[in-house]
C-alpha cells in the first residue's frame, strides 16, 4: 500500500514546553532493481591468429592468466579454481573452471586449487585449467598444440615439479 498522496495528521501532545507537535508519515522510496547488461564475450575470429603466433600462459597461484603474444592484454584472466562433481540424477560429471565455480553450491563446495601454497601439487587439476584455457582461445585439442606455448613458473621452482607441468602442458 503506498500512501504518497497521504494528508500530514496534526497530533496535539502536551510536553513539558506545552509546545504542539506535528506528525508527518514516513517518506517511503521507490527502490527498483537496476537491469544489467547481460554479459557476452567479445567474438573474435581465432582463424587470424597464425600458427607461429605463440601461447602465452602465466601459471599465477591465485590467478591464470593467458592470451596471445601479440597483445597487450591477457585475454582470459581466471581464478586458479576448478571443480569435478557428479550429478546422480543426470548421471553426469561437471567439470567448472575459475568462476564458473561459484555457480552451483556443490561445485563450489568441491572447488580445489592445483597449488599448494606456490607449488603445484595437483597435476590431474592443472591439466584440467590447460584444457579450459585452450578451449577458451580456440585452440584445436587433437592431441597436440598447433602454437608454440611460453609458460610461467615461480622462481626456484624444483626441477621435478617444472618436468611434470611441462608434461601436463
Amino acid at each position: 500500500m503506498r500512501f504518497q498522496n497521504a494528508t500530514a495528521v496534526t497530533v496535539t501532545a502536551m510536553s513539558r514546553n506545552s509546545t504542539i507537535q506535528e506528525w508527518q508519515p514516513p517518506k517511503i522510496y521507490d527502490i527498483r532493481d537496476t537491469a544489467f547488461p547481460i554479459f557476452e564475450p567479445p567474438a573474435t575470429d581465432y582463424s587470424s591468429v597464425s600458427h607461429e603466433t605463440p601461447l602465452v600462459i602465466d601459471n599465477g597461484s591465485w590467478h591464470f592468466r593467458a592470451g596471445w603474444a601479440t597483445e597487450d592484454t591477457p585475454r582470459l584472466d581466471i581464478p586458479s579454481l576448478i571443480a569435478r562433481w557428479r550429478d546422480r540424477k543426470a548421471q553426469q560429471t561437471y567439470t567448472l573452471v575459475g568462476n564458473d565455480v561459484n555457480v552451483d553450491g556443490m561445485a563450489r563446495s568441491n572447488a580445489k586449487s592445483p597449488y599448494d601454497l606456490n607449488l603445484i601439487a595437483n597435476y590431474d587439476l592443472l591439466e584440467g585449467v590447460y584444457d579450459y584455457i585452450f578451449h577458451k582461445l580456440g585452440v584445436s585439442g587433437d592431441g597436440s598444440v598447433d602454437h608454440p606455448v611460453v609458460m610461467t613458473e615461480p622462481v626456484s621452482t624444483p626441477f621435478h615439479n617444472r618436468k611434470c607441468t611441462i608434461e601436463s602442458g
